[in-house]
């Protein structure tokens, strides 16, 4: 696969499989090599947490990773580290990456993009439910589940999972998958309907609806499957 890097710097699919395959086994697995040996540029530092690559993203503004671990992937974090694990079992450690004050974009090589907010909602907030116990502010849900056929579950925001059900409520920066050969209807208050497929997620960044107002909008984000209005 021809690797063309995008914006500052980036990880490949074919620069991945050599950095598990090859560097990590030449290093031994823990020493800490630099990007020119892997990507051609010495400006992003690279090295291993065992046999996982680590990207240091502090300072960063974007980041390559490959398709099917950008849009397929799970992502998760401890303490300011993101890590991101393929479907095949591969993983990317992007170190410091919520420690930037403005998160960076992460992009694949076709050109596929999701902005730090949502690998933010994605990967979870730091202590989840922490946020459920302390918050004494309710939030308006923005819809709910009109018809579930099949499974689905929601992540809220505070990084619990519920399982859904027809009349479940749908909150802003909830992340919403669907299960195999699954389709999920959801109504919004604007009354707005969309339906999900199979395997699908997810994120819904932002609803703005008064009915009094004629500049109301939706704001969501298609990681995975594909849904149809």
């Amino acid at each position: 696969m021809r690797y063309e890097p995008w914006g500052e710097y980036g990880i490949g699919e074919s620069q991945f499989a050599a950095a598990v395959g090859g560097k990590a086994a030449a290093a031994g697995g823990d020493a800490a090599v630099r990007s020119q040996s892997l990507f051609g540029s010495d400006s992003l530092p690279v090295g291993f947490a065992g046999s996982v690559p680590f990207v240091d993203a502090s300072g960063s503004a974007s980041i390559t990773v490959g398709s099917e671990m950008l849009l397929n992937g799970d992502y998760s974090r401890a303490g300011d580290d993101l890590t991101i694990t393929a479907p095949d079992g591969s993983s990317l450690v992007l170190g410091g990456y919520f420690n930037n004050l403005q998160l960076p974009v992460l992009v694949s090589p076709d050109g596929a993009m999701l902005l730090g907010h949502t690998v933010s909602l994605l990967a979870g907030p730091p202590s989840p439910g922490q946020y459920a116990q302390t918050s004494t502010t309710p939030q308006n849900p923005i819809g709910q589940v009109a018809l579930l056929d099949g499974s689905g579950s929601v992540q809220r925001a505070d990084g619990t999972n519920v399982e859904l059900a027809q009349g479940t409520p749908i909150f802003e920066d909830d992340v919403i998958s669907t299960g195999d050969g699954s389709k999920l209807s959801l109504k919004f208050v604007d009354g707005t309907a969309l339906t999900m497929s199979a395997n699908a997620r997810m994120v819904m960044d932002e609803l703005v609806y008064d009915p009094a107002r004629t500049d109301n909008s939706m704001v969501l984000n298609l990681v995975q499957g594909s849904f149809v209005f």
